[in-house]
């Protein structure tokens, strides 16, 4: 029973990490492409997370894994790439406290420092709306 106990509370963070994402990730994409798959941004941003090339190279580098544009258009897939892109970037280590939903939403937007941010951030206020009530 210890050992169990010791296991859960192991692996607790990465837990409540995933739960938030996936409680984040709906709102991600409600504001960066109103749920459309196929949406292409002014900048070439793709899919329903609004993906650039630039990310996706940052990726390839994180994981050893090259994704195509055309993958972006596939929600799993952009799903995906967007977890190993925050967990790489919002992380305890890294922020030097534990990361918030607000973290992963402001690195998602503004890139790997974008946790710096001050509030107040329009983009955090579009990504609250569609986060379910407390």
């Amino acid at each position: 029973m210890k050992l169990a106990m010791l296991a859960a509370l192991v692996l607790l963070p990465t837990a409540v990490r995933s739960a938030d994402l996936d409680v984040l990730l709906p709102a991600l994409i409600a504001v960066e492409s109103s749920g459309n798959n196929r949406a292409i941004g002014p900048n070439g941003e793709t899919g329903c997370l609004q993906i650039t090339s630039i990310l996706l190279r940052d990726v390839h580098r994180i994981t050893g894994r090259r994704f195509s544009r055309s993958d972006t258009f596939n929600r799993e897939t952009s799903c995906k790439i967007a977890i190993s892109y925050l967990n790489h970037y919002v992380n305890e280590k890294r922020l030097k406290r534990p990361p918030t939903m607000r973290d992963y939403a402001m690195v998602w937007r503004y890139g790997p420092n974008g946790w710096k941010r001050k509030d107040p951030d329009p983009y955090w206020r579009k990504v609250q709306r569609h986060l379910p009530s407390p």
